[in-house]
């Protein structure tokens, strides 16, 4: 479990994951959150389920920063955070062949 801020117009790419089950506690702001090729605007106060391998995203739709209390089960998410983490530090940005293969040694596919 954690929390996750996300300015105005962001969020990650559509993707799976074969092994998490995850849950998004929208606490402030307002989100648009894609599952399965459906897109379902919410607001603060929602919760939103995605079963692994479901294709699935979020964005900010808001002009203020997107706060959510966000839920991985099983654990193991932090590892695969903690590691990209590690190549969004490298000096010039993320060489985005490590993130795919990152994510793909965690089970995490981007579509």
């Amino acid at each position: 479990m954690f929390t996750d801020f996300t300015p105005p117009g962001g969020g990650p790419p559509p993707h799976v994951h074969h092994t998490e089950d995850e849950w998004f506690h929208v606490l402030e702001g307002q989100a648009a959150f894609l599952k399965d090729g459906v897109w379902e605007e919410v607001p603060a106060g929602s919760t939103v389920f995605m079963p692994k391998g479901c294709v699935h995203t979020f964005k900010n739709i808001g002009d203020v920063p997107l706060k959510q209390l966000i839920t991985v089960v099983p654990a193991g998410i932090e590892r695969y955070f903690a590691r990209c983490g590690e190549e969004f530090a490298k000096a010039g940005g993320p060489d985005m062949a490590g993130i795919l293969a990152i994510s793909a040694e965690h089970d995490i596919v981007f579509v």
